[in-house]
């Protein structure tokens, strides 16, 4: 009689960039997707999961969290599960070179790797599954390439044209269209009172 294998415990990774649009999955959103996918597809999932907010592409300035800790958690043996759970590949890293490193660690500890968006578990120990997630990893650095393309050219777009570009500075307000939503002008904020500091600030400077 063959003893059933027992059902994998897993980790989750759920990570979310900045998205003001709203169509972007909160990691809660993300948690229930998975939640669902345990009943369904027989795994339990471990009860602390990495939580980050912030891109994951290789143009993010801001410097992450919880990935080098998932790093650390597989090198030093606190990973505590039998595989890992993401939304989508890109959910873990749009960089290939992050991706490959988590799948050498996860394929030499024989953990397994569940992609929601494709209903599936997979083994990077399986040169067939390592490929397909792999792939993943390129599409998703493409994509951030991509994505980070056309916000240069809409960035330029915006500076010929006279149009507020970048990052708003500090002490202005910004004024949308109130029939499309479209980002009009960038004012001074007179009512924080941070223009008189400004002002001030370049006064002294000055003198």
């Amino acid at each position: 009689m063959t003893t059933p294998r027992p059902e994998p415990l897993l980790r989750e990774f759920l990570r979310v960039s900045k998205d003001r649009s709203g169509r972007e999955k909160s990691p809660n959103q993300q948690h229930d997707d998975h939640t669902r996918d345990a009943e369904h597809h027989n795994f339990h999932l471990h009860d602390n999961p990495y939580r980050e907010i912030g891109s994951a592409s290789k143009y993010a300035k801001k410097t992450r969290d919880e990935f080098p800790k998932l790093i650390a958690d597989l090198q030093e043996g606190r990973f505590g599960a039998d595989g890992l759970a993401l939304l989508e590949g890109s959910r873990g890293s749009r960089k290939v070179s992050e991706w490959a490193l988590l799948l050498d660690l996860l394929a030499e500890q024989q953990k397994l790797v569940w992609i929601h968006t494709h209903s599936r578990m997979y083994d990077p120990t399986n040169h067939r599954d390592r490929r397909t997630l792999l792939d993943e990893a390129v599409d998703a650095e493409y994509e951030s390439g991509k994505t980070s393309d056309r916000l240069r050219r809409d960035h330029a777009d915006r500076a010929i044209e006279g149009r507020p570009t970048g990052r708003q500075s500090w002490g202005y307000r910004s004024v949308y269209d109130e029939h499309s939503g479209r980002l009009v002008r960038r004012e001074p904020d007179k009512e924080s009172g941070r223009p008189v500091l400004v002002r001030e600030l370049f006064a002294r400077f000055v003198s």
